[in-house]
């Protein structure tokens, strides 16, 4: 089949979700699927799900696993897959019915990849915000890679889920989630991605609903009273980053290091007094980028003493 998408979902304990976010993806306009779903080791009920899904539709792949993350699920995911894109769902998010046909409409070849924009939920489904009109139908790898880290024209570029992406570019040049990193892991494999293509495609409607739950890793990370282990894996997701930024210009390098200085500063103003490793780690790392922020031809003095006033507050 010319348009096959294999959709990648990981599963795990998301019993109350899971059968609205399966059923979603089958009833798409575009039907030409092959949908791998990776029970994680779930201890819900949620791979036994999966199966009955499977045994009434063809389309359907099952693969048990133990727990390994959602890095390791979706690795096993990648290497099932055939289709000739990809598309990564979050097993408690939904999609709108005609979600991949208006994704494949928006691309153009094999030099690029679509994003599409995305519909917060609550929940229990209840619509709250939308991502902002693109405004634009396609932008250079330069600008889409800079907006990637610097986050200042669009909405939130770093989601893994709204977005198409080739197949054969990620076989190819061996693409795959890290394990360690719990993190940033979605904003460091499209980051891998985008440097391989030439363009960036915008799909201006709504392909995902994006369900935002209190007891989800970022919900977590909100009422813990210190940094979690998780989230200091998201250090070594940007220090990955910058080698490949590095690698493209000086200026995307600059600008990674700097967005790697903010993350730090803000796990330092919530890690505890009492997480003496952590702290001295963040504290560390954070006055090393202080450092190579200091080395930006583009910043002005003023610029760098800011730098320093910051780095001093979060000691």
């Amino acid at each position: 089949m010319e348009n096959l998408i294999s959709v990648i979902v990981p599963v795990y304990n998301v019993k109350p979700y899971i059968k609205e976010c399966i059923s979603s993806i089958l009833y798409q306009t575009h039907n030409e699927l092959q949908v791998i779903l990776i029970d994680d080791g779930s201890t819900d009920g949620s791979g036994e799900i999966c199966d009955q899904f499977a045994k009434q539709d063809a389309r359907i792949e099952v693969i048990h696993q133990k727990n390994a993350g959602v890095s390791a699920a979706r690795n096993a995911g990648l290497q099932r897959a055939i289709g000739k894109f990809v598309i990564f769902t979050d097993s408690d998010d939904k999609l709108p019915a005609t979600a991949y046909q208006d994704l494949l409409e928006s691309w153009t070849g094999e030099d690029s990849f679509v994003i599409g924009r995305v519909q917060y939920i609550n929940e229990n489904g209840e619509k709250l915000s939308i991502s902002s009109d693109f405004g634009i139908s396609k932008i250079d790898i330069n600008t889409f890679t800079r907006e990637l880290l610097e986050e200042r024209k669009f909405s939130y570029l770093g989601y893994l889920c709204d977005k198409l992406f080739v197949r054969d570019v990620i076989i190819k040049n061996g693409l795959t989630f890290n394990p360690v990193i719990q993190l940033n892991e979605d904003r460091l494999f499209i980051l891998q991605y985008s440097i391989l293509c030439k363009k960036v495609m915008f799909c201006n409607k709504i392909i995902y609903l994006y369900r935002q739950r209190s007891d989800s890793a970022i919900g977590e990370t909100r009422q813990s009273s210190t940094v979690l282990d998780k989230e200091m894996t998201m250090i070594e997701a940007f220090l990955l980053m910058e080698k490949i930024c590095q690698s493209q210009s000086k200026t995307l390098y600059y600008v990674c290091v700097r967005k790697a200085y903010e993350n730090i500063l803000g796990l330092l103003g919530r890690v505890s007094a009492k997480d003496i490793e952590k702290k001295k780690r963040l504290t560390t790392i954070l006055w090393t980028h202080c450092a190579l922020c200091m080395k930006n031809p583009e910043y002005k003095l003023v610029d760098k003493l800011k730098l320093i006033i910051h780095s001093i507050l979060k000691r």
